[in-house]
């Protein structure tokens, strides 16, 4: 899937925002035949599981899945072919990679597990960019309070490499 760096992923957020629920349909509903595309073509147990289903069929004519047949199969369904399981155990074996990114790549989470099945999540920088965009967005309530922030971030960030301000 393509990469978005925080401000391209800021300022589709906000797009969304503006839309109408219809245009917001009509969006959610390309994403999700992209998802799909490229989990068949990238995950060899979406593969299987989709096996069989049009690709222009409702979500609802999907089979689901749970965390627990993710966590049994998680070398077949995560679409980066060069993460196992055991890679993501030995990274996480080792506390000095509290805070570093697996293969320069992902950061590692994991859940509880408080529904009875922990759950390993890798973030690559998309889901980064992409979920602080959301989490930001969702923080300020008045338009003036965000175009603040975009200011002092976009100084603190850039001020040695550009003279442009918002």
């Amino acid at each position: 899937m393509k990469q978005i760096g925080l401000l391209r992923a800021l300022a589709l957020t906000r797009k969304a925002n503006k839309m109408s629920n219809q245009e917001r349909i009509a969006l959610q509903q390309r994403r999700l035949k992209e998802l799909i595309a490229y989990a068949r073509k990238n995950s060899s147990y979406f593969s299987k599981l989709y096996k069989g289903i049009d690709k222009d069929c409702p979500l609802s004519e999907y089979p689901t899945t749970n965390k627990a047949d993710m966590a049994k199969h998680f070398d077949e369904w995560f679409t980066d072919r060069s993460i196992t399981r055991d890679i993501v155990d030995s990274f996480m074996s080792d506390l000095s990679n509290v805070g570093k990114k697996l293969n320069g790549k992902y950061l590692v989470y994991t859940t509880s597990g408080s529904t009875g099945t922990p759950c390993i999540v890798l973030y690559d920088d998309t889901t980064i960019n992409v979920s602080s965009a959301i989490g930001v967005l969702r923080s300020f309530a008045r338009k003036e309070d965000m175009r603040l922030f975009m200011q002092s971030w976009y100084y603190v960030k850039f001020e040695d490499n550009l003279n442009f301000c918002f």
